[in-house]
């Protein structure tokens, strides 16, 4: 005959194999999340990288822009300057060749 301390004592003892079953996936389960959250951590410092790259860049962009801008509204100005004298001086040419360099004709009236 099977004693009953012996029943209690093998139920106790699967019992307490199951807790550590149990614990032992539990354990990998955290190890595995632990090294999920590392990766994300490293996937983070990467993405950080980046966006502080971008940002570097975008203020490099917008001081390039910013001087390019300058320049050419510079040129613009030289180059309507220029066409105003060019202009002025064809106007002295059509008035000059038709009154004489000296503009006799205005003074006359």
């Amino acid at each position: 005959m099977i004693d009953n301390n012996y029943i209690e004592y093998r139920n106790d003892d699967q019992k307490i194999d199951d807790i550590r079953r149990t614990i032992d996936g539990v354990k990998l389960t955290m190890s595995d999340n632990i090294d999920r959250i590392l990766d994300r951590g490293e996937q983070l410092d990467v993405l950080i990288d980046r966006s502080n790259n971008l940002n570097e860049r975008s203020f490099n962009f917008q001081r390039r822009a910013r001087q390019l801008r300058i320049r050419l509204c510079k040129q613009n100005i030289i180059r309507g300057c220029i066409g105003c004298l060019i202009i002025l001086f064809i106007l002295y040419l059509i008035i000059g060749s038709a009154c004489g360099f000296d503009f006799a004709c205005a003074k006359k009236h």
